[in-house]
């Protein structure tokens, strides 16, 4: 994903919390927030990156095509 400067990863994740807590009180009427900070959450980041990049890979496909390429990517990940 590219080097940050140090300490923008933190502010790249305090800016991603606020994004959520923003579209959620948008979408549901209520702020959800994540925390920041955590192994537990860069990962999860980084793999939902992989799959969003994995489904986009190819648009030609169908799409029973492009969710199986995401199922084999987490189960490789498993």
């Amino acid at each position: 994903m590219g080097v940050f400067s140090k300490g923008a990863d933190h502010d790249f994740l305090n800016h991603l919390a606020a994004f959520v807590n923003i579209a959620s009180e948008h979408l549901f009427g209520d702020p959800h927030s994540i925390e920041v900070g955590g192994a537990t959450d860069v990962n999860k980041l980084v793999r939902t990156l992989g799959k969003a990049a994995i489904f986009d890979k190819c648009p030609k496909c169908s799409e029973n095509d492009r969710i199986s390429a995401v199922l084999d990517y987490e189960a490789a990940r498993a």
